[in-house]
């Protein structure tokens, strides 16, 4: 460990070989971009139209989003998209689109980074760069109004920072980490699977660090202590309005959608008392589809019930749900741990909205631009991304883990290992438990991924080429 942030954070000495190199990654990364931009920005998310509902509310001032509140959303990338329309009017959609794509740009910067703070080395680090401008899959994303793109960044970031701040013992360096983490968190709820690396982050400095039992309390304490003070103003706003001191109040929803649905789903049969009995009785004979949580939640606020107690109701059937049937619960679960990471992304329709009816109300008035000629051609090459392809999508799972293994192996990269352990595993864990996994609630991690699978395949080349030297000299000796 260094003494010094500074000499921790040192970038390698780029001579005229390596710089062409990065340059033409860069430069690739960019091309893709603008190929990725030409597509359009055509919204096929039905999430798009309600966060865009809800940045048009911050525009209008309404930071909190108290006038029409939502209990399922955290205020992150409303408040992006909010910032976005105020600042270019109509055209704020075309806006917040070009910050997405930027986004993605800086994660693959990020991402190579983070790779140089663990692997030291100029090949391996720009492998990972290379990697990530040869993705097409993600940053597809930042077509959509989706938080993916600012969600990964700041995923990223924070990963980086924690890095950096494990070579050169530095608080500040984890206080940062903890206010971008909990940035992120306020983005996508479910970036909070950091939050254990950023933990064993500051327990392994307090305990490798020689200093003050008050220097050792800083380094396990920064992080946390500054995440949860960027989390709870708006955990106050939830309790204020939902007498819930939550960040956001989803779970009912998600274990209605994990539990309740087919396979990979629990598949758990609908209880018809208890908290149960309270459904139907507010729902009457309503037809409904009693396995779509979006049925159900709609009619139950329709009933009368708010944002919140509507989640609570749901939470409760789930749970009355999985006592009577812990068995197949807990098997559907660990059948979603492993589905998250064999889950290929299919192709997305990307030149309608949804519901039209309602979409052109919300994007109407708003500039668009598309290259027609480009968009088939585009569209074409999209069909051929590795992340479509079953067989490329599980050897990247298996080529991250491996390298997760390989870099917890080494006493040096140690702490890497177990951070990206600790983030993929507990990232596997929410999603399993709460959701039916989906290439796009894994791609968050894949900048990490790439990370692991180079970094630990790197080292471990380097490890293998150095045996073979010292054993080859020993031979030569004799």
């Amino acid at each position: 460990m260094t003494s010094a942030c500074g000499a921790s954070a040192s970038l390698p000495r780029w001579t005229a070989r390596w710089k062409w190199a990065a340059a033409a990654i860069l430069l690739l990364d960019l091309v893709k971009h603008a190929a990725l931009f030409a597509v359009g920005q055509a919204q096929p998310w039905g999430d798009s139209t309600l966060y865009w509902r809800m940045g048009g509310e911050v525009a209008a001032g309404d930071w909190w989003l108290a006038n029409d509140p939502v209990a399922f959303r955290t205020p992150g990338y409303p408040w992006y998209l909010g910032l976005c329309r105020e600042a270019f009017g109509t055209h704020g959609l075309i806006a917040a689109v070009a910050g997405q794509h930027l986004c993605i740009v800086l994660t693959s910067v990020a991402t190579a980074a983070l790779a140089w703070s663990i692997s030291r080395s100029r090949g391996w680090t720009l492998l990972a760069w290379g990697m990530c401008a040869g993705s097409t899959a993600r940053p597809l994303y930042a077509n959509w109004l989706l938080t993916e793109s600012l969600a990964t960044l700041l995923l990223t970031l924070a990963l980086l920072l924690i890095s950096l701040a494990c070579q050169c013992g530095c608080w500040k360096r984890l206080a940062l980490a903890g206010f971008v983490l909990g940035m992120g968190v306020l983005v996508r709820p479910s970036v909070i699977a950091a939050f254990p690396a950023l933990v064993f982050a500051g327990l392994w400095l307090s305990q490798s660090t020689v200093g003050s039992p008050w220097r050792r309390a800083t380094l396990l304490a920064a992080g946390p202590l500054v995440l949860g003070g960027v989390l709870l103003p708006w955990c106050l706003r939830n309790q204020l309005l939902f007498d819930r001191m939550t960040l956001c109040a989803f779970t009912g929803r998600e274990l209605w959608t994990a539990h309740f649905s087919p396979w990979p789903g629990g598949g758990l049969a609908l209880p018809r008392s208890g908290a149960a009995g309270e459904v139907y009785e507010r729902v009457g004979t309503r037809a409904l589809d009693w396995r779509h949580q979006w049925s159900v939640s709609g009619a139950l606020t329709d009933s009368g019930l708010n944002d919140a107690q509507t989640d609570a109701l749901m939470e409760r059937v789930a749970w009355q749900a999985i006592a009577a049937q812990p068995g197949r619960a807990a098997f559907r679960t660990l059948a979603r741990c492993i589905t998250f990471w064999y889950c290929w992304e299919w192709e997305v329709e990307t030149t309608q909205d949804p519901l039209p009816e309602r979409a052109n109300g919300f994007y109407a008035n708003q500039f668009r631009w598309s290259c027609p000629t480009l968009q088939p051609r585009v569209l074409s090459l999209l069909r051929r991304t590795p992340e479509r392809w079953y067989v490329t999508s599980v050897a990247m799972s298996v080529a991250a883990w491996l390298g997760v293994l390989l870099l917890w192996t080494r006493r040096e990269t140690r702490p890497f290992g177990v951070g990206l352990a600790l983030i993929l595993s507990t990232s596997t864990g929410l999603t399993a438990a709460l959701e039916i996994p989906l290439y796009r609630y894994r791609c968050v991690l894949e900048p990490l991924m790439i990370t692991a699978a180079v970094c630990g395949g790197g080292l471990y080349l380097q490890s293998l080429s150095a045996f073979r030297k010292y054993h080859g000299a020993g031979r030569g000796n004799h």
